[in-house]
C-alpha cells in the first residue's frame, strides 16, 4: 500500500511539477495522494457515523 503523504510534501511536489514539468516526479507520486485522500476521506466517513450513532442512540 503506497505511503501517506503530508501537506508539505504535496506542496512541495507541486512546486516542483510547476518549475520543471518534464522532470517531475508528481504522477509517479500521485497513488500517494489518491491514498491518503482516501484515507482521511474514511476517518471523517467514521467519525461522522460515530458522532450521529452517538446522538441518536436511545438514552
Amino acid at each position: 500500500m503506497p505511503e501517506c503523504v503530508s501537506v508539505s510534501e504535496f506542496v512541495q511536489e507541486v512546486q516542483e511539477d510547476w518549475s520543471s514539468p518534464t522532470t517531475s516526479t508528481f504522477t509517479a507520486n500521485m497513488s500517494s495522494c489518491r491514498n491518503t485522500v482516501y484515507l482521511l476521506e474514511e476517518v471523517r466517513t467514521r467519525t461522522t457515523w460515530a458522532t450521529w450513532a452517538r446522538w441518536t442512540a436511545p438514552v
